[in-house]
């Protein structure tokens, strides 16, 4: 409560008297991006708060060299360098970055086909051939062979028989979660 309190009156002492000192897009500018930018690459508050003075120290230096080196505004090219380093940020952030989360949905994309392939051939009876199961799923022929592939590589089915699938022990108990999670889901009544 007391650091709540604390922060909350440093902020605008410091604000008013940056103002006036370096302009408003340089103030705005460094109170917002570097603790945005720190809050995407950490979650812990100490850890933030360190990684935030950090970046608001690189920002500073680093946009002074490249201002007096092209003989441009300073305050502007601090504030374009710590945006720099957000979108660097945003798009390489490990949890919360763009390309993190592409990742991570084409993943889960792949993980639920699969999971709906091995609850398909379950309700075949375990066993069906590629023609079959295809046709009871309403698959495309991509997306079909790549959850396919992805099943078989995972250890939830084989096919002894050349066109054929059945699902292993592994798979089976991979199903037998999938319906016990969804069906705990489900209100009764």
């Amino acid at each position: 409560m007391l650091v709540h309190y604390l922060l909350m009156g440093a902020v605008p002492i410091t604000t008013v008297g940056a103002f006036d000192s370096v302009g408003a897009i340089l103030v705005v500018a460094f109170l917002i991006v570097p603790p945005g930018t720190a809050y995407l690459l950490t979650e812990r508050l100490s850890s933030m708060m360190l990684l935030s003075v950090a970046l608001g120290i690189g920002s500073a230096v680093l946009g002074y060299y490249l201002a007096a080196a092209l003989d441009v505004a300073i305050a502007g090219m601090m504030a374009v360098v710590a945006g720099g380093f957000f979108m660097l940020a945003l798009l390489l952030s490990p949890s919360r970055g763009l390309i993190a989360n592409l990742f991570r949905q084409r993943r889960n994309r792949r993980s639920f086909a699969r999971d709906l392939l091995l609850a398909g051939l379950e309700r075949l009876g375990g066993r069906a051939t590629e023609e079959e199961l295809a046709r009871h799923l309403d698959w495309e022929g991509g997306s079909f062979s790549q959850s396919l592939k992805d099943a078989s590589r995972g250890g939830f089915v084989h096919g002894r028989l050349p066109g054929e699938v059945a699902l292993t022990e592994k798979g089976r108990s991979a199903v037998h979660r999938l319906i016990g999670e969804h069906v705990s889901v489900i209100p009764s009544g």
